[in-house]
This record gives structure tokens, C-alpha cells and sequence, in this order.
């Protein structure tokens, strides 16, 4: 456990290093402890987490809440549960949950602290932090923004006074007027003039080289980082100006020179001109291309919904960011060898985030700004709207590779293609890429499903041993966890903690030795945690049954244990009363079966009526199970006439006592 000592401050310089030290044990709990309760629950109330997380994965109504696929974990059953009553999310795969701030730090890999203040931009909220001081981090990216922004200015300045740039952007076809929208600009062929500007707004070499706006020389001066070329600033999803790209106005190389990364800057976390793209009126489609020069050209002729990738390979986080604003995608990238292999790098990335993927190719290999030079708008957004599906351009791919008029080839394009064809999980959907490609091709149709059905089993049992591998990894690791935590539990002043052995053996052990049976024992154990999940929902039931239901009524000791902590919250008047309080503690499957529990009970009206025929039917299972386990005797009673009609007339006794209950 880590411990932090703080003395009460004497003079106002240990004054300051007090707050300071406040701040450093505030950000050691991520940041919490910047903002009062008061103030992390407006945030919460502003952001809805159905409505927040909706912005990141599709989420379909289940029950009371919602579910959908853990953006968390490689996920293709959805086993990430929203509950709307109580704003809290959980994955029954991975073991990530929380609440609306925890699944944006998680998602956008962002402290707590970082996470309320994205959310509450979002809503619009202004919040100051209860501490004077704010993040070492957070200051620093806070100042290279105010310098990108002056740099952003004094290129855009320096652009004005010279012709050369302004005939290379005129040559392009890029307006005044896109100049404006996208602050482009022009680095002068100087060794320190930004520098020099820069250090005279205030600003230290040092910081300059940090915010990688400038270099060291051979001498040890700082100097530009970008010199002699025309300069696209990087903007973030809100606009602000995070980094920047030079690109010269001849044949010399480089030809493109980007911004290194910083404390602000990440560029596989960022999309070039998603900023403008997620304003557009095209909320279905955006078309992404490789450089920003592409997405300049084709937002200056009115393909608003144009992105690039900043020049890097696509990035899951890129992917997701792209999900938030759009359900389908263009890819345009170039069509040699790197943009096809860069095309199909990207297509699973962007599909496992959700997004519809298609490929367009530009007549005669040509990139999106050669097009258009010769073609109005409308013909490119034709060729948009007549895209290859992402199973099309892979097949497409194959065939130019592998001819399939060639006998030599034609084998090999035909299993490339089964490959792609069983690759596709969704059974409907494979069948009619199966018709389309049988009849493309002039290929039996029976002997394809029998190839690309064999294919998929294959597929499917790899993608299980990986994940069973992966499932095995993360048990070891939990594990691991807990035996630390006993071991920690050990060393403690308290003393190891002591456990019984249903305890050690948990409700599965107890499940398989119930004396009626493993399906009556099943059937029992979900009734009596329906109990709990029904009276998390009214902290005035809970308190009435209290009086009604004592531990006895509970044959397991999971369920035992999940009453006595809604009953023993419910009597103290805890404020985190609810069906939070169930989950704490429970190991995936339990955790499972209490959201799918409370799905299905989310719309009872009555609680207490709910409540008492479940207890009625508590009653007939044990019924049922001293029925079973009678039968079970029966069984050995061989020839005994005395014996067998003893037991039958106990059978009889318990049966004529069940109907009474009904």
C-alpha cells in the first residue's frame, strides 16, 4: 500500500509545496480528487452513458439497458451490457465497467481527470478544479496549442507576403478561400524566423523544441523544423491546430516533412480533416484518403466528407474515432502496391470498429486531386457511390494477381478467394457473396459452400483456440492477482482471512452436488437471484421483505450473500443502494446471468407480487428436489415391495404438500 505524509504547511513556501503535494495525490487517484462529488455528478447527469457510448459502438436495445460489441477486447458477441438505471457499463468477456467517465479514460486512453473535462465539453459545462494547481501534462499541452496557433498565424502571414506559395496552391486549383478554411500557409526559406517569432511572444528554445516546432542545429542554436515549404496545419476533432505538415513546391526530398509527436500530439490518434468532415451534411459516408493534400483538394471542391490518415498505417484509434461521426467508409487510397497493401490492412481495422467498408479505384491509377482536375465532383462521387464492397476489392485484388483465365494461376486465385469468401462470419451474407461469385465465375456452386463452408469451420476453430488462449492467459493473470491478494491478505495486521468451503468451492461446486440435481439446482440458484436483482431495483421492498427473508430461504451461498448485501444497504440507508451494488464483487458468469436477470425483470410493475411468486416457486423446486432425490433411493430398493412403497408414499406426502403451494 503506498502511503503519502503531509505536513501542515509553516512559511508560504512550504505552503505552496503543501498544495503541491495535494495535487500529486489527487492526480495518484486519477485526477478525482481535482473536482468535488458535486461536480463529477453534473458532469455524469449531462452525459448519459447510453447516449455517450452509442457515439462509439452500435448499441441495441436489451431489456432495460442495452448491449453490444466490447470495443475493449477482439469482440464478436456482444458481451458489453449498458444499464440505463444505473448508468453503469460492463463487459462479461474482458471484466472492464464503470461509469460514463471510466469508459471514456478507458476508451480514449485518457486519465480521469483528462476524461471529466472531455465530458464536459461535451455537455458544455463550465467546472474549475477544486485545486489551484492542474496537471503538469495538461499545462504543457495547453501551451504548445497556443503555440501551434501563433505559428499556424505566422505561417499563414508569411504565406501573404510571398508569391511562390501562393502560385503552387493557385496551380492546385486550391481557392482563397480554402486557404482561409484550412489556415494554410508558408514557411520561409530562413533558419530561425519562427524561432525568432516565437522566442519574442515569450516563448524558450527549450519549450520550441519540446513542441517540435523547432530543431537543434550542428552548433547547438535552435532553428526551424520547417523550412522553404507550404504548411497544412493538423487540427484535432475540435479544431484546435495539434501539429503540422510541410510539403515542398518542387521535385526536392523529402517532399513531405510532418511534425514529430508531443504531449499533444499522437498521429495515429487523429484524423486530417475530420474536424470539417464531421460538420458535414453526409452523415452516412466519409471518404478516406492518404494525404492531406487529397483531403484539401477534395473539400475544396465540395466532398466535405473527405479524411486522411496523416500518412501513417490506419490505427484502431483512428478506426474508432471515424465510427463516432460515420457508418461507412470509402477508402482511396493509391492503387500500387503500398495503397493495396495499406487498403488491406485497413479494411479489418475498420470493420471490427463497427464501421461498412468500402474501396473505390480512380480511373487510370490517379489519385483524388489528378481526378479532379479533369472531372467535376459529381463524377467522383459516382465512383464513390459504385464502390467495391470490401469482399469484392479483395477478390478483385486476387484476380489481378492471379489471373483467373490462366491455368497456372487459376488455382491459386480460386483458394485466395474460398479464403476470403469463409472469412465472412455473418452466414447470410457469405451465402450471397457464395451465388454472386459461382456465377461470376462460372464455378459449382455446390462444390464452393462445400469448400468455403470446410474453410470457415477451420477459421472458426482457430479464432476459438485464440481466444480460449486468450481467456486462459487472462485467468492466469486474475489468478495470479488473487493469490498476491491472499498472500497480501496474510501479511496484514488482520491476519489471513478466513473462508468455508463453500466459499473455496463457490456456487458451482454447490450447484453440481445439490442433492435434487444439476438442472433443479440451476432453476433454483437463477430464482433466488432473481429475488435480489428485483428488490435492487425499490430500496422500500427490500426493506419490507427484510422481515420475510431470512438466510435460510437461500440454498446457495452466492445468493445468500447478494440478499444480505441489498438488505444490509437497505437498513443503512447506503446511497449506492441499487443493482450496482449486486455486480461488486461477482466473478464474470454470476455477473452475466444477474444483467441478463435484470433485462428480463427490468419491466415488472409489481415488485412485492414478483417477489412472492418467486419465493412460491423456491418452494416447489425443494419440492421437486426432495421428489428427485427420493426417485434416486427408489432406484435401490431393488425387489424390496416394503421398502419401494415407502418411498412411494413419502412421494406421494410431498407431491400432495406441493399442490397446496400452487
Amino acid at each position: 500500500m503506498t502511503v503519502f505524509v503531509l505536513f501542515l504547511p509553516k512559511s508560504e513556501e512550504d505552503f505552496l509545496k503543501f498544495h503541491r503535494n495535494i495535487y500529486y495525490v489527487s492526480a495518484f487517484l486519477g485526477g478525482r480528487g481535482l473536482f468535488s462529488d458535486a461536480q463529477i455528478q453534473e458532469v455524469k447527469d449531462a452525459n448519459r452513458i447510453e447516449d455517450v457510448i452509442r457515439e462509439y459502438i452500435k448499441l441495441k436495445p436489451s431489456g432495460s439497458g442495452f448491449t453490444g460489441l466490447c470495443p475493449f477486447h477482439p469482440d464478436k458477441n456482444p458481451s458489453l451490457s449498458v444499464s440505463v438505471s444505473k448508468q453503469i457499463f460492463k463487459c462479461f468477456s474482458c471484466n472492464t465497467g464503470g461509469d460514463v467517465i471510466h469508459f471514456i479514460s478507458k476508451y480514449q486512453n485518457i486519465s480521469y481527470y483528462e476524461a471529466v473535462r472531455f465530458l464536459a465539453d461535451r455537455a458544455g459545462l463550465k467546472i474549475a478544479e477544486d485545486n489551484a494547481y492542474v496537471s503538469k501534462k495538461d499545462e504543457i499541452r495547453k501551451k504548445i496549442t497556443l503555440a501551434n496557433r501563433e505559428a499556424a498565424r505566422f505561417f499563414y502571414s508569411q504565406l501573404v507576403k510571398e508569391e511562390a506559395p501562393k502560385k503552387y496552391f493557385r496551380g492546385r486549383g486550391i481557392t482563397a478561400e480554402c486557404i482561409r478554411k484550412f489556415g494554410l500557409g508558408f514557411a520561409p526559406n530562413e533558419w530561425s524566423a519562427l524561432t525568432d517569432h516565437l522566442v519574442e511572444k515569450g516563448y524558450s528554445a527549450e519549450f520550441l523544441e519540446q513542441a517540435g516546432l523547432s530543431v537543434k542545429s550542428s552548433s547547438g542554436n535552435a532553428i526551424d523544423k520547417f523550412r522553404n515549404r507550404v504548411m497544412i496545419p493538423i487540427f484535432d476533432v475540435n479544431g484546435n491546430v495539434i501539429a503540422f505538415g510541410g510539403r515542398v513546391m518542387d521535385d526536392s526530398k523529402p517532399k513531405y516533412m510532418n511534425s514529430s509527436e508531443t504531449d499533444l500530439y499522437t498521429k495515429g490518434n487523429h484524423l486530417y480533416g475530420l474536424n470539417f468532415a464531421k460538420r458535414s451534411a453526409n452523415k452516412q459516408r466519409a471518404i478516406m484518403v492518404e494525404g492531406y493534400m487529397d483531403c484539401i483538394a477534395l473539400q475544396n471542391r465540395g466532398i466535405d466528407y473527405a479524411v486522411a490518415s496523416l500518412g501513417t498505417a490506419l490505427t484502431v484509434n483512428q478506426a474508432k474515432l471515424l465510427k463516432r461521426y460515420f457508418d461507412e467508409v470509402v477508402l482511396c487510397y493509391d492503387s500500387d502496391d503500398a495503397g493495396i497493401n495499406a487498403t488491406q490492412r485497413a479494411i479489418p481495422i475498420l470493420e471490427s470498429a463497427g464501421l461498412r467498408v468500402k474501396v473505390m479505384s480512380v480511373p487510370d491509377g490517379k489519385d483524388p486531386d489528378e481526378y479532379l482536375k479533369k472531372h467535376s465532383p459529381d463524377e467522383f462521387t459516382a465512383l464513390a457511390e459504385n464502390s467495391a464492397t470490401a469482399v469484392e476489392y479483395r477478390i478483385n485484388v486476387l484476380e489481378r494477381r492471379f489471373p483467373s483465365d490462366k491455368m497456372d494461376t487459376k488455382t491459386r486465385f480460386f483458394n485466395g478467394s474460398v479464403d476470403v469468401l469463409a472469412s465472412i462470419e455473418d452466414k447470410t451474407t457469405r451465402d450471397m457473396y457464395i451465388e454472386w461469385f459461382a456465377k461470376k465465375y462460372s464455378i459449382s456452386r455446390d462444390s464452393l459452400v462445400f469448400d468455403v463452408n470446410r474453410q470457415a469451420r477451420v477459421l472458426a476453430e482457430e479464432k476459438s483456440k485464440e481466444e480460449e488462449q486468450r481467456m486462459r492467459s487472462e485467468m492466469n493473470r486474475r489468478s495470479r492477482d488473487e493469490q498476491k491478494d491472499r498472500s497480501d491478505g496474510q501479511n496484514s495486521e488482520e491476519g489471513p482471512k478466513q473462508t468455508d468451503e463453500a466459499d473455496k468451492d463457490g456456487y458451482k461446486y454447490e450447484i453440481e452436488h445439490f442433492t435434487g440435481g444439476k438442472n433443479l439446482a440451476k432453476k433454483l440458484f437463477q430464482l433466488e437471484a432473481t429475488i435480489s436483482v428485483l428488490l435492487s431495483e425499490d430500496v422500500a421492498s427490500a426493506q419490507k421483505y427484510s422481515k420475510k427473508i431470512f438466510d435460510e430461504t437461500f440454498e446457495f451461498t452466492d445468493t445468500r450473500k447478494l440478499y444480505n448485501r441489498l438488505k444490509k444497504a437497505a437498513e443503512g440507508g447506503d446511497t449506492d443502494y441499487g443493482f450496482g451494488l449486486l455486480l461488486d464483487g461477482a466473478d464474470n458468469d454470476l455477473a452475466s446471468l444477474l444483467v441478463s436477470l435484470e433485462k428480463e425483470t427490468g419491466l415488472t410493475s409489481d415488485i412485492g407480487a414478483a417477489v412472492d411468486e418467486l419465493l412460491k416457486k423456491i418452494r416447489i423446486v425443494h419440492y421437486d428436489a426432495e421428489v428427485a432425490k427420493i426417485r434416486q433411493e427408489l432406484r435401490f430398493a431393488g425387489n424390496d415391495e416394503k421398502k419401494r412403497a415407502e418411498y412411494m408414499q413419502k412421494i406421494n406426502e410431498i407431491l400432495k404438500e406441493k399442490r397446496t403451494v400452487k
